[in-house]
């Protein structure tokens, strides 16, 4: 073969094989082109999946639909007993005779109008102080139709407003005593040390409705006790008294049950979601 025929069928292979590799990447190409966008033209009849694509939608979907863990699980399952087991323990709540109950999310207030005073006494769930108080309770205390001996008291930090006409106010913080039954069986503690064991209120601060800033507020603990026994006076002449505390407290112990079991409710539902 001359040289010069040697070299043109060289250079014939080489073109062939030019052609052929541009044919493979272009088909490559094509290939991945219809994996990325096999969504998109997943309508078209003459789209080809390949294994891969298979593969990669298969991991996604795994991975969408596998979100709760064992441990949701199982708190799921416990969830379940216990909304069942609290449900079973929701009572109505108590009736004030002289006292309209309003309730916003977690702040209950209740209101009256007497001799011409606006009195409003409110508290926060949310601030409540709860005690476990099974197998303390004196159950003897507890009627027969008593359907349910509540095992968690709720006991509430509450404030009471004195709202003359004018608008000035006097505005008491108050607490409930948490061992007032330690002293139920003091003889030597008259009706009136009674109700202050109940209760107390931890300052007092006097100021105008349009003007409730940097008010300054009498702690009690360096007050006068006759000043103090006075103040509690002003409040018992008002309707806060010992019952009304106790009924105060019924009424946060339910309240606060109520928004825990919305709680668990919405946590199962948080957890059984996909």
């Amino acid at each position: 073969m001359s040289f010069i025929a040697k070299h043109t069928a060289s250079g014939l292979n080489a073109l062939k094989r030019g052609l052929i590799s541009t044919t493979l990447r272009q088909s490559q190409k094509s290939n991945n082109f219809q994996i990325r966008t096999i969504s998109s033209l997943s309508k078209k009849k003459d789209v080809v999946v390949t294994p891969a694509a298979c593969s990669v939608s298969l991991y996604r979907t795994q991975r969408c639909f596998a979100t709760q863990t064992d441990g949701d699980r199982d708190l799921a399952v416990f969830l379940k007993e216990e909304i069942a087991y609290e449900e079973d323990n929701v009572v109505d709540l108590p009736q004030f005779k002289d006292f309209k109950v309003e309730m916003d999310k977690t702040l209950v207030s209740l209101k009256r109008k007497l001799n011409g005073e606006s009195i409003v006494v409110s508290f926060d769930v949310n601030d409540n102080v709860n005690v476990d108080e099974e197998g303390v309770i004196d159950e003897d205390q507890y009627s027969e139709e008593d359907a349910h001996i509540p095992d968690i008291i709720s006991y509430p930090s509450f404030n009471v407003k004195i709202v003359k006409a004018s608008g000035e106010t006097i505005h008491f913080n108050c607490t409930c005593s948490t061992d007032a039954a330690e002293d139920e069986n003091n003889e030597e503690l008259d009706a009136a040390d009674e109700q202050f064991d109940i209760f107390r209120f931890e300052n007092v601060k006097i100021y105008n409705e349009s003007d409730v800033e940097n008010i300054f507020e009498a702690e009690t603990e360096t007050m006068d006790g006759e000043l103090y026994s006075m103040l509690m006076t002003m409040l018992l002449e008002r309707g806060i008294t010992g019952n009304f505390v106790n009924d105060l407290l019924d009424l946060s112990t339910t309240v606060e049950h109520r928004h825990y079991l919305t709680f668990l409710k919405s946590l199962n539902k948080f957890v059984n979601e996909k």
